[in-house]
């Protein structure tokens, strides 16, 4: 596969350390279930578009965090692992050396910080 997976842990670490998380869900689904703390939402049928066309200050004013380089890192996930490895794939394909596929997803997040609670 190639894919570079990572944990509940590891995410949590991008996360306390402010990396890109971009939850690849329809905002419908985040209202229904919540969201990874510091996770963005770019549904996935929009994020190529999103990556590619917007512009530094336009990814920043609609999302409020600076638009991802090229080569930082940036973690893609959704519900169960299937949208996020076709999110990991466009990343690849757009050059972003550093993505991540948190394969385990809301589903796993939700299970663990439940638990470490």
């Amino acid at each position: 596969m190639g894919e570079n997976l990572v944990s509940y842990d590891e995410v949590l670490q991008s996360s306390n350390k402010n990396e890109l998380i971009i939850d690849v869900r329809e905002p419908k689904e985040l209202e229904e279930t919540g969201h990874i703390p510091g996770s963005i939402n770019i549904p996935l049928g929009q994020l190529e578009d999103v990556i590619k066309n917007l512009s530094d200050e336009e990814f920043c004013t609609k999302f409020g965090r600076n638009k991802p380089k090229k080569e930082e890192p940036v973690t893609v996930h959704c519900k169960l692992g299937g949208r996020s490895a076709k999110a990991y794939a466009l990343m690849k394909n757009l050059d972003y050396s550093s993505v991540k596929n948190y394969s385990g997803g809301w589903a796993d997040w939700e299970k663990k910080s439940n638990h470490n609670e």
